[in-house]
């Protein structure tokens, strides 16, 4: 099965990972589609006529399409027992798809119909092969109304990849049934939305993986008015928009201008702060609702801490800065036999305090190898200097294609757009991590050879 992009370092391939970061990429075309235009990021697919972003989508978008079987029901990931450790195109390792999910069915069919609006313009063959792919999954969730598998997908013995378990699939429901609903404007979509809504809170949740509440949030507040719930738009929009204001206060009160949660230290880690295009992009949804520049502004200064105004004086996206990543956990980085890495990575970063449970970051954190100690999170070292430039530390050296959709959809909202004489992010920025995306998780577009997964 080939196609698609390798979901973080390792050459894995999800769709739990590959539903958010497509919701990213085409929520920012969704915001500003004029900032996003064909031949910006010089990707084989360039001078197509159609926008570069929407041509990358669409390669990880014709890999789901494999993935769903004739039964509209989607497959949850592709990838061998466990990691290989060498150039993509050397991998000769049986690589196995893992279980048809009615929470994968979802989430495939919510991008299929969300495709199927954004490429109509561009080619309507195949948008409405979109969402016809949108309704079988549909049909799918309709014939199989429970989990299922009950308690979502599991490992089976001796496979040690990436698992994303996700219990509850009403979520991801609601996310296809908004997306179908903006699409066709069909009133059994509009029907299921708005029962789930009187009869549920309205949570937001937290992990991007496994929550796609506030994507279904977003396709019903972005319907036209005249065929929505005034009420529940008008609540989508001021959580938005609380939430935005809320994030203004924590980045202005922040001596690095950055929404993180400084007073909770432990909460310091997995890119909480210095992958902080996480908390750029609420502020530019806000700023697409509203057109009040505070929040662009706010979104703005957010940038600064990635791009190395922290107290390591360090840029945590290799290639950008005079100081950035050597060894990140990328596993084209460490066998290509170039020095360099791959440029426009953003990885994880600090860490307040990792895991002891591998020898590398019990090493990392040893006071034998410290000082002063940094083995807890109330040792004497602090915790914003706390990184390690080695690629063994997966809580400070990987990544996934979540953030880096994340500061793709960020700096291309925020950079000049081409034939403009705004004054942005320099597009080179945006072209550089966008192109990226593309060779850090599709090699064999690289090097001339796909593994079979």
């Amino acid at each position: 099965m080939h196609g698609g992009w390798h979901d973080a370092g390792d050459y894995g391939k999800y769709m739990p990972t590959a539903a958010t970061a497509l919701w990213y990429l085409l929520t920012a075309y969704d915001i500003q589609p004029e900032h996003f235009r064909d031949n910006a990021w010089n990707i084989p697919e360039s001078r197509n006529g159609v926008p570069d972003l929407l041509d990358e989508a669409r390669w990880e978008l014709d890999w789901i399409v494999r993935l769903q079987a004739s039964d509209g029901g989607v497959y949850h990931k592709v990838t061998s027992e466990c990691w290989f450790g060498d150039m993509p195109h050397k991998e000769t390792t049986p690589r196995h798809i893992y279980a048809k999910t009615t929470h994968d069915t979802a989430l495939a069919a919510a991008l299929f119909a969300s495709a199927a609006r954004v490429w109509q313009p561009y080619d309507s063959a195949l948008a409405a092969t979109y969402l016809q792919r949108a309704r079988l999954a549909w049909s799918f969730l309709q014939a199989h109304p429970n989990n299922t598998p009950q308690g979502g997908f599991k490992n089976v013995a001796n496979n040690c990849s990436g698992e994303y378990n996700d219990a509850d699939d009403s979520d991801n429901r609601l996310w296809a049934a908004a997306e179908l609903y903006r699409t066709t404007g069909e009133s059994a979509f509009r029907q299921h939305f708005e029962n789930w809504w009187a009869n549920n809170s309205h949570t937001w949740g937290w992990h991007e993986w496994q929550h796609f509440y506030k994507r279904a949030y977003w396709a019903y507040l972005r319907t036209p008015a005249a065929n929505t719930n005034a009420a529940i738009q008008q609540e989508i929009r001021n959580k938005i928009i609380l939430d935005a204001n809320n994030n203004r206060i924590q980045t202005l009160a922040s001596p690095y201008q950055n929404g993180a949660r400084l007073d909770v230290p432990d909460w310091l880690g997995w890119g909480t702060f210095t992958q902080s295009t996480m908390y750029a992009f609420p502020l530019l949804q806000a700023w697409a609702l509203t057109g009040d520049e505070k929040y662009r502004d706010t979104a703005a200064l957010n940038l600064d801490a990635q791009l190395g105004a922290n107290p390591l004086a360090f840029s945590f996206i290799t290639g950008i800065g005079k100081r950035y990543p050597q060894n990140p956990l990328h596993t084209v980085s460490i066998h290509d036999g170039v020095a360099e890495p791959v440029p426009g990575i953003p990885i994880f970063g600090i860490f307040a305090h990792m895991s002891n449970g591998k020898t590398p970051q019990r090493k990392a954190q040893e006071d034998a190898n410290n000082y002063p100690t940094m083995f807890n999170t109330d040792d004497p070292y602090p915790i914003l200097r706390r990184y390690t430039d080695e690629s063994d530390l997966v809580e400070m050296s990987e990544f996934t294609i979540q953030e880096m959709a994340i500061a793709v959809g960020v700096f291309g909202l925020m950079a000049e757009p081409l034939g403009s004489n705004a004054a942005w992010i320099p597009t080179v920025m945006v072209s550089l991590t966008a192109r990226t995306l593309m060779m850090t998780t599709t090699e064999c577009r690289m090097y001339g050879s796909c593994s079979t997964g």
